[in-house]
């Protein structure tokens, strides 16, 4: 009899989850404070969507983070907007975690928001650790880079890394091309530029790959862990 109301009892905690992951997650996150502005905040949002396992978990991110922080409800509807759709296209829920925690005072559009939560992704695939790559997005931000720009700064500074320079050395060396980049707002135009800087460096460790696109970062998987 035990076992069956302890099952009972889950389903129906299960159930109220899947029915209503706005109020499990506010009773999750911001227990002991007044959420009335943050739950008409969200419902009117929600009126729009789907209930899918994305939207839980955008509901969980934002709220999670607004509840720590003190978010103005304003603030709290765009993370989870931003990071909805960033999760709709098929980014991991720890990148967008790490970019809401960078930006999340910033005025930011969605698809530069996807795009800086791609780059994440990218550069924890070179190895890069987790502080060498928040440095990088919080240097990126005082230089007033756009995304596409911090991605090129971003790509030629792993292959700095990787070639065996100090992050000091190779920030200050990939930092060389920001005068160019900042001119530059199109993806092909700057994959060309740093492909071009990789190109002519003096030791080359393996075959520059010939493209001006992101697949320029398929070289440099995991290059930082050997």
């Amino acid at each position: 009899m035990d076992r069956f109301w302890s099952l009972f009892l889950l389903g129906g905690f299960l159930l109220r989850v899947l029915a209503d992951p706005l109020q499990e997650n506010l009773e999750l996150h911001c227990a002991g404070r007044d959420n009335q502005k943050y739950e008409q905040t969200l419902a009117s949002v929600l009126k729009s969507l789907k209930k899918t396992d994305k939207v839980a978990e955008a509901l969980k991110i934002s709220l999670e983070f607004a509840c720590q922080s003190d978010l103005a409800p304003w603030r709290l509807k765009t993370l989870f907007l931003l990071s909805h759709f960033a999760l709709e296209h098929g980014t991991t829920a720890h990148a967008v975690q790490s970019i809401n925690s960078l930006y999340v005072h910033d005025s930011i559009g969605k698809e530069e928001y996807l795009r800086l939560v791609r780059l994440w992704e990218k550069m924890e695939n070179t190895g890069l650790d987790l502080r060498e790559r928040e440095n990088i997005f919080i240097k990126g931000k005082k230089e007033a880079l756009r995304a596409v720009q911090l991605e090129g700064l971003a790509l030629y500074y792993v292959h700095l890394r990787s070639e065996g320079l100090t992050e000091e050395d190779a920030w200050n060396q990939a930092l060389s091309l920001g005068p160019q980049v900042k001119k530059l707002y199109h993806p092909p135009a700057i994959f060309k530029l740093v492909r071009e800087a990789i190109a002519s460096r003096p030791v080359q460790k393996r075959p520059v790959r010939e493209a001006y696109d992101e697949s320029l970062w398929e070289d440099y998987h995991e290059a930082l862990r050997l």
